[in-house]
């Protein structure tokens, strides 16, 4: 604190706040140079982003990789939910996590990928989703949490096959510092994982694929065995979630049917488990959902009694209901 004061009181600083970086006079030209001639190879992305939003200098970088280390930590087991969240934000009917040769994907058949859904994937808290406009996200955090989760992380959906990986990112800025996974985006060009992802695409109808590369396996099944398939139950848009990783292999539907004003929903799995909620909705617009079972309300479990931001939390509603 006492060295950014120094700095601060020594140079005259600007903040550019639309894009998050500080910089001083002496700085600025620095800047351009590094942008014109160190960054010569994103001449493929001078059409999302012409003034490179989404790069930093080396102290930025630095922020950038400890706030990414922060997210990680605070979404533990929670990473496939934030990706279920963006899925739905998307219009995705359909979510699926598939074991491969290379490591697993993440996929979903929503909307593809825009340069700006791609600038603001690389920026942090700069997502183009708006709060209350059907989105259930819109702090474009989310996907930060799956930076510890593998080395690198390629997305192939629309026009765009790219990857995200911290070793390409030192070669081309010279940075010595910590920087960040998701922040620089990188031309993909593994002929077999994109072969593999491709057959993906083309089996399940998905038209956007995040493929992690060399994952911890540790993480992802720790991910994967937390699983709670009433995560189906506020979604907006996904009605269909597949798991396709070893024995964890399921596919979970969701199912509506309509007794009035109130919604019931019925969960159902491949292995025969089924489950049924009826939902009321409030003035407010909040949502409260009971277990249903042979026509009548039931108490829920102290485990599935929980408040849902969209999505499950672990905190406890004080009754045996959903909210």
């Amino acid at each position: 604190h006492s060295y950014l004061a120094d700095f601060l009181n020594n140079h005259e600083v600007e903040i550019d706040e639309e894009n998050d970086i500080l910089f001083s006079d002496t700085y600025e030209e620095k800047a351009a140079k590094y942008i014109k001639q160190e960054l010569s190879d994103f001449d493929w992305l001078k059409g999302i982003d012409p003034e490179y939003t989404f790069v930093g200098n080396g102290s930025y970088f630095e922020d950038l990789s400890n706030m990414e280390r922060y997210i990680s930590e605070t979404y533990k087991k929670r990473s496939i939910i934030e990706l279920i969240q963006n899925a739905d934000d998307a219009n995705a009917t359909c979510f699926g996590i598939h074991k491969t040769k290379f490591g697993f994907a993440i996929c979903n058949n929503g909307r593809e990928f825009s340069g700006q859904d791609l600038v603001a994937l690389c920026r942090s808290g700069a997502s183009n989703k708006q709060r209350g406009k059907d989105s259930i996200g819109y702090r474009g955090i989310g996907f930060k949490s799956v930076a510890q989760i593998a080395p690198t992380i390629a997305l192939l959906s629309g026009k765009y096959t790219i990857c995200f990986n911290k070793e390409l990112t030192k070669n081309l800025t010279n940075v010595d510092s910590q920087i960040p996974l998701i922040r620089i985006p990188h031309q993909f060009t593994d002929e077999s994982i994109i072969y593999e992802i491709n057959k993906l695409k083309s089996q399940y109808n998905y038209t956007t694929i995040f493929a992690f590369i060399n994952p911890s396996e540790e993480i992802i099944l720790k991910e994967i065995e937390s699983f709670d398939s009433t995560i189906l139950l506020f979604l907006n848009n996904i009605s269909k979630i597949v798991v396709d990783y070893n024995q964890h292999s399921n596919v979970y539907n969701k199912l509506l049917k309509f007794n009035g004003d109130n919604c019931i929903v019925k969960i159902a799995d491949n292995k025969g488990c089924e489950l049924e909620w009826i939902i009321f909705k409030t003035k407010k617009g909040n949502s409260i959902a009971f277990k249903y079972q042979g026509e009548r309300i039931v108490e829920a479990t102290v485990k599935e009694a929980v408040f849902h931001s969209f999505m499950p939390t672990l905190e406890f509603t004080g009754g045996f209901f959903k909210v």
